[in-house]
């Protein structure tokens, strides 16, 4: 069984959506992690278009943290890709428990990408998957 945690947490000021592990000996002392986008946003089902971020610094980050504070953990944001995750972004959170993640919204071909892509984020044990729907610009720039 998976221990679920609570939908919206408060850490430190940070309200977020949670993230779940599966339980382990250590549970007493593993943190719980949280997270939300930089712009306040708990959606786990996101549109990034291009017409309203613009350039990729514009998209929120993802904001992860933890409670109690964990330090020195390296932070992944994969993206499942052809059949697999891949990882678009790691981080490892400061003396706070605290990092701060960048979704890439360009495709290969350096153009803003189009359709919808599974994200996960993944601190210790703890997983926490989200949707974004990416838009291209419609017209001339």
């Amino acid at each position: 069984p998976r221990r679920v945690l609570t939908a919206a947490c408060l850490v430190a000021g940070l309200i977020a959506v949670c993230l779940t592990g599966a339980p382990s000996s250590a549970a007493a002392t593993d943190p719980s992690w949280f997270w939300e986008w930089s712009d306040g946003s708990r959606a786990v089902a996101r549109s990034v278009a291009e017409d309203r971020f613009d350039t990729w610094e514009r998209v929120p980050a993802v904001r992860v943290a933890s409670s109690p504070r964990a330090g020195g953990v390296r932070v992944l944001l994969q993206v499942h890709d052809a059949g697999r995750w891949r990882t678009e972004d790691s981080a490892v959170t400061d003396a706070r428990g605290r990092a701060s993640l960048r979704i890439n919204p360009y495709c290969s071909d350096g153009a803003w990408c189009t359709g919808t892509s599974r994200y996960r984020l993944r601190a210790g044990p703890a997983t926490a998957t989200f949707t974004v729907t990416f838009t291209r610009r419609q017209g001339l720039p």
